[in-house]
């Protein structure tokens, strides 16, 4: 169950289906980020999540990212399980 991203929560949880793709983004109101280059460009596996190579986007101009990136974006997405 996904919860939070970064330091915002939602108002409602959202739900996961293993093995699907989730883009998980946020929008700088200053114009700025902190970022590792090729920090994701082999890819990586932390328990349930795993992310492809070159799986970070970005956009400087639109809402949705359009542009594929190596580099590691810092932002943690905290995965909640649901009840058993």
């Amino acid at each position: 169950m996904w919860r939070q991203a970064g330091p915002a929560m939602f108002s409602q949880p959202v739900q996961m289906t293993a093995n699907t793709e989730c883009i998980v983004s946020y929008k700088s109101l200053t114009g700025t980020y902190s970022a590792t280059g090729s920090g994701l460009g082999s890819g990586l596996s932390v328990g349930p999540l795993r992310t492809v190579p070159d799986a970070c986007a970005y956009t400087h101009s639109a809402d949705f990212p359009g542009s594929r990136s190596t580099a590691s974006y810092l932002v943690d997405v905290i995965i909640t399980p649901p009840p058993a």
